[in-house]
């Protein structure tokens, strides 16, 4: 197993497959990041549950932010009632 920069280990997938028991505990247990390689490419990631709820948390403070976002450039720009919309629809077309 080697150990990249990122402190991640990397294995090929049938290394894997074959220490999946072990590799498992690793992670779980130890929070270790293990990343499964085909052909020397990355193809996933093994993270510990703690790491996953990390992960959704950032996602959904991501999600949150840029929904704020957007509802300020609405409210910048300003908005338009269906009809005029329509009306500016049937103009251009």
């Amino acid at each position: 197993m080697s150990i990249s920069k990122s402190n991640h280990a990397h294995l090929p997938v049938g290394t894997a497959r074959g220490q999946f028991m072990e590799i498992a505990n690793r992670v779980g247990y130890g929070g270790e990041r293990v990343v499964i390689e085909r052909y020397h490419k990355p193809i996933m990631a093994l993270i510990s549950v703690a790491d996953l709820e990390l992960l959704e948390t950032l996602e959904r403070q991501y999600d949150v932010e840029l929904a704020r976002a957007r509802l300020k450039s609405i409210d910048q720009a300003g908005t338009l009632t269906l009809a005029e919309l329509k009306k500016t629809f049937n103009e251009q077309y």
